[in-house]
């Protein structure tokens, strides 16, 4: 009994740590960071994380339990190392050194120090306590400090527009948390106020994509078994349609082939339709002053994310970097049809948009993945069946 009052005390002190961080960060993106204020409070969530790391890892050396879902460390690492290396190989070529590489590849690596310290010392149970309490913390924060509760009334729901993407309630800084968040519970229902918080949220901070994605799995287990184990090939090839699909990307991208993009697509300007993307990737393409040491080289010229975290792979780390890192993070997606979707949507919006470099989100993206698998792998193979909508007791 002591034994387990002790491994439930050390327990509660790494969850508490990382609710903590996450509430800082919440805290200082809505106050500071999304009024484009510096501070120096914002890097206290990289403290707090660290110490949980510290802690975590302290804890598991000392009682000596295992470890638990090692293989991320060498799919990641895979894809980090490979990109660094290319990026070394870049700054030699080009005669110039940064360190921006190396913090990406950083935001990289924290998450995976997170999820697999949080897989091998809490269980399910306490997995799931832990993220119930950063959403309805980060939700909190987000209302009351970013939008402000006064915003909260009729005549701001009414303005909302999807069609011409404008919502009072839209979110940069939280959407990422919100939809990793909605991913989750959408899979584990096991509380109906938690599920109904995260869908809730996931739609409030209005990013098209998130929005399409937490009804698209929140309906979907009324029509399909999501828990259904896939063919070991589907991921392969999904890796390999997101590889071409980021080449094709890249190819409408280029000056003089965009005619012929506006002509197919029957719209005025590539500009507009990429919400100003395409511009940023023309800037970088036509410049005969961007100096390519690697990752983070699109972002130092042009003093802003390209917001195609795809595209940026290819651009800085080529053909070489892309499908490593495409092949490497699909193997993360697991044994099953949620895991699939899951990771289809996360590229979508690396491709359309940028996330990779956010250790925080990844954290919870890669805690998702991880513990569904873990779960998969302790269950027998079963054959598909249609499954009724759970929302929770």
């Amino acid at each position: 009994m002591r034994t387990m009052k002790l491994r439930l005390h050390k327990n509660s002190i790494f969850m508490a740590l990382l609710i903590l961080t996450y509430a800082i960060r919440a805290i200082t993106d809505a106050v500071f960071v999304s009024r484009e204020v510096s501070n120096g409070w914002t890097s206290v969530k990289y403290l707090t994380v660290f110490l949980a790391i510290v802690y975590g890892t302290a804890c598991l050396l000392q009682s000596g339990r295992k470890w638990h879902c090692l293989y991320v460390i060498k799919y990641i690492g895979l894809a980090a190392g490979t990109l660094l290396a290319i990026s070394i190989l870049r700054m030699i070529y080009a005669g110039v050194f940064s360190i921006i590489p190396i913090k990406i590849v950083f935001n990289m690596l924290l998450p995976v120090a997170v999820a697999v310290l949080t897989m091998s010392l809490l269980d399910s149970e306490d997995v799931y306590n832990c993220l119930s309490w950063i959403l309805v913390i980060t939700f909190c924060i987000y209302c009351v400090f970013e939008i402000g509760l006064e915003n909260f009334s009729a005549a701001k729901f009414a303005s909302i527009s999807f069609s011409s993407s404008y919502s009072p309630f839209e979110s940069h800084y939280t959407s990422g948390t919100a939809m990793a968040l909605c991913a989750y519970f959408a899979y584990y229902r096991k509380r109906k106020v938690m599920t109904v918080i995260s869908l809730f949220f996931s739609l409030l901070v209005f990013k098209r994509l998130f929005v399409l994605f937490s009804i698209v799995i929140f309906l979907l287990p009324m029509f399909f078994n999501v828990k259904r184990r896939v063919s070991a090939w589907i991921p392969y090839c999904a890796a390999a349609c997101f590889c071409v699909l980021t080449f094709f990307y890249y190819w409408c991208m280029i000056p003089e082939n965009q005619d012929v993009i506006l002509q197919l697509l029957n719209i005025d300007s590539l500009r507009n339709f990429t919400s100003g993307r395409s511009a940023f990737f023309s800037e970088v393409y036509s410049s005969s002053f961007f100096v390519n040491f690697g990752l983070g080289s699109t972002e130092a010229y042009l003093g802003r994310p390209m917001e195609m975290d795809l595209i940026q792979i290819l651009v800085e780390t080529s053909f070489v970097g892309l499908i490593v890192f495409t092949f490497a993070y699909w193997k993360l997606s697991g044994t099953t049809w949620f895991g699939v979707l899951y990771m289809a949507f996360n590229f979508l919006n690396m491709l359309t948009s940028h996330s990779f470099q956010n250790g925080f989100i990844w954290s919870i993206v890669l805690i998702t993945f991880l513990q569904i698998e873990k779960e998969t792998q302790l269950q027998p193979q079963t054959h598909a069946r249609r499954v009724k909508l759970y929302i929770g007791s």
